[in-house]
């Protein structure tokens, strides 16, 4: 009986285990994926009644690579394109019975959700709309704040020991930066094992020896796996 007993705890023992080891994985997994280096834009296709246009297909394209991404508008004339490389973009949308749409000079940048809001024009489709302005940088679809760091600002502001990193500090939230001046007016990197790594506190978080922001470079992982910390950053000229 003694030993019976004592198996099924070790079973039930073992069970949890697994099942916080799936859960962590799972977590972990979540807020990987939750970061991205990529950009969206969505909006809602309108007529010049205000009435929703559910049959228009919208269509991103990358003005430097010529890569492009097509979806259709659903019921209520909404539409969403994930993940887009940042860079320059035009929208095209074309819907029967209405003029074709093109708005040119969407600059996207890194995570990034822009909201562009199409109105479409009766006519034939061999007739076109284009806008040139910009459309509004402000942010509808999310209360999250930031800032992308331009390379005018990487070239044109002084970087200790030309670590692009140093900019970071740049950014509201950002309270301490061991790669800024600020924080660290010697400019001495952080070494760990020999790496240089970087640490930024952010909104709060506190300095327990990991990292908790995360580097990315050409939309791949650029944390050391010795302490989750940034690698050393390219230099600044190759960067945009």
């Amino acid at each position: 009986m003694k030993t019976a007993i004592t198996n099924h705890t070790l079973r039930h023992a073992r069970y949890l285990l697994c099942l916080i080891g799936v859960l962590l994985l799972s977590a972990s997994f979540a807020r990987v994926h939750a970061q991205q280096t990529t950009g969206t834009i969505v909006g809602t296709v309108q007529d010049q009644t205000g009435a929703v246009v559910s049959t228009a297909t919208v269509t991103a394209t990358n003005v430097a690579t010529g890569f492009s991404r097509a979806v259709q508008t659903n019921g209520l004339g909404e539409y969403r394109i994930d993940f887009l490389p940042v860079g320059s973009y035009t929208v095209e949308v074309v819907a029967k019975s209405f003029k074709h749409f093109t708005q040119q000079n969407i600059d996207l940048t890194v995570d990034q959700t822009l909201t562009l809001e199409v109105p479409l024009v009766a006519g034939a489709a061999t007739e076109t709309v284009t806008v040139t302005s910009a459309p509004p940088l402000i942010n509808t679809s999310t209360s999250e704040l930031g800032r992308v760091v331009t390379s005018q600002e990487i070239q044109g502001l002084p970087l200790v020991n030309r670590n692009a990193y140093a900019e970071l500090s740049l950014t509201p939230g950002v309270m301490a930066n061991s790669s800024s001046p600020t924080t660290n007016p010697g400019g001495t990197p952080n070494f760990t094992v020999g790496l240089p790594s970087a640490d930024v506190q952010v909104n709060g978080s506190l300095d327990s020896g990991n990292g908790n922001v995360a580097f990315y470079l050409d939309g791949g992982n650029n944390i050391t796996g010795m302490r989750n910390y940034g690698n050393s950053a390219p230099n600044p000229s190759a960067l945009e």
